[in-house]
């Protein structure tokens, strides 16, 4: 059922908005552009920003729990204040990324609760296991693509930002998130050749 849940969010009507904001991403990185814009305009975009991306929750305090990061340190610091203003408030690639890592780990939670359900359930109900079926098959291809293809600007700039500006080793947190900023930039590269090749087999 939960897998059904996020099928049915993240298709349909749904779909077209999550279109929408990705192109609408590219009109307000334009902001990040070293030009000086009026503070009204900053802050609106900045906003526009945050809800393209869903920043709906400041999370920060809680990546600097887990990930032990000092709040002091320079990871924490913007890199300067037009990108403070519109949502990269760190150098620190957890903290960008906010409630984004969430729903990086959606299939996984999707995936063990449809799990769950079939298991309970214990066969009786057909279509608990015909969702699940469904589900997976879906988490594993149209999850991924979706999400990259919405957000890969979002991802990108997170991932530079860590890897360009503070890539330190020195510290569990600073591994972790140089680590990560590390693999993602792998992944967002690998990514438009992987569509291509897939789309190309799949129209032929």
């Amino acid at each position: 059922m939960s897998g059904a849940v996020v099928v049915l969010v993240l298709s349909g009507p749904a779909q077209k908005i999550l279109s929408s904001f990705k192109h609408s991403q590219i009109v307000v990185h334009l902001m990040l552009i070293s030009v000086s814009f009026p503070a009204v305009v900053l802050v609106f975009f900045g906003g526009l920003m945050n809800l393209i991306n869903f920043q709906l929750v400041d999370l920060t305090n809680v990546y600097n729990t887990i990930f032990f990061l000092d709040p002091q340190s320079d990871g924490s610091i913007p890199l300067n204040s037009q990108f403070l203003l519109m949502g990269y408030g760190s150098l620190y690639i957890v903290q960008n990324f906010g409630m984004l890592l969430l729903t990086i780990l959606l299939p996984f939670f999707a995936r063990i609760l449809t799990h769950l359900i079939v298991r309970i359930s214990r066969g009786r109900f057909s279509r608990f296991t015909n969702w699940r079926s469904r589900a997976e098959k879906w988490l594993k291809y149209g999850f991924w693509v979706s999400f990259f293809d919405e957000t890969y600007l979002f991802l990108l700039i997170c991932s530079f930002l860590n890897l360009g500006y503070y890539f330190q080793w020195k510290r569990y947190g600073e591994g972790i998130n140089s680590l990560i900023a590390l693999v993602s930039v792998i992944l967002l590269l690998i990514f438009p050749i992987f569509v291509t090749i897939f789309y190309s087999k799949s129209t032929n």
